[in-house]
């Protein structure tokens, strides 16, 4: 429970970041009661969508590289993703509706699609690798270089053909790791002990219910 609480403060906390960074989102929270499942994918579509864009205008750039025309879109991309990919993966997990539940896990796989996609696209590694960073300050060329670091960690420096196999078994990864979350979230199965003998060892409630707070 405590994890699930500090999921959703995070993601409260995205929100305002978008709405901070003057990124447009909807004015009604994901969690908000009554909110339809269809709505709730929309919302994040319309991410998708803005990140796509914010890519887009990336590469569409044929002047010289700079942190502003090249990071900048890419770090926008990033926000958009971050907060679809956070309130899908919570959604699919806590939503008490299972349809609702269903559709998160569906829209989640398209975000974890694009976001492999991303991480996989040599275009938008070129880009960032040729950007000019003289000037800019020490964290942004540190951030530079890990994020650098982690396209070619993902494989966007192999052949096209390891690139699809690689994009193949993470989507097969996504839906292993839902089946696995929704074979523990809906399990009802019960272990009836006969006599309190069989429970030797174990803590007693009051003990593991600290150990969770932990």
């Amino acid at each position: 429970m405590k994890q699930i609480v500090t999921a959703l403060l995070l993601l409260i906390f995205m929100t305002s970041f978008d709405r901070a960074m003057g990124l447009p989102i909807d004015d009604k929270p994901f969690w908000s009661t009554g909110l339809p499942s269809s709505e709730f994918v929309n919302i994040q579509e319309s991410r998708l969508k803005n990140a796509r864009a914010a890519i887009d205008r990336m590469l569409a750039v044929k002047d010289k590289r700079t942190v502003e025309n090249t990071l900048a879109p890419l770090d926008e991309a990033y926000t958009y993703l971050d907060s679809a990919a956070q309130q899908a993966g919570l959604m699919q997990e806590v939503h008490p509706d299972k349809a609702f539940r269903d559709a998160a896990e569906g829209i989640a796989q398209k975000i974890s699609a694009f976001i492999t996609d991303l991480s996989l696209n040599r275009a938008v590694y070129d880009a960032l690798a040729t950007m000019d960073t003289n000037g800019a300050d020490a964290e942004t060329k540190f951030y530079v270089e890990k994020t650098l670091r982690q396209f070619r960690l993902a494989g966007v420096d192999k052949d096209e053909a390891t690139r699809k196999k690689i994009k193949a078994l993470n989507d097969e990864l996504v839906l292993i790791g839902q089946e696995f979350a929704r074979n523990i979230r809906e399990d009802k199965d019960k272990v009836i002990a006969e006599s309190v003998a069989e429970l030797e060892g174990l803590p007693q409630v009051d003990e593991f219910e600290d150990q969770e707070d932990q």
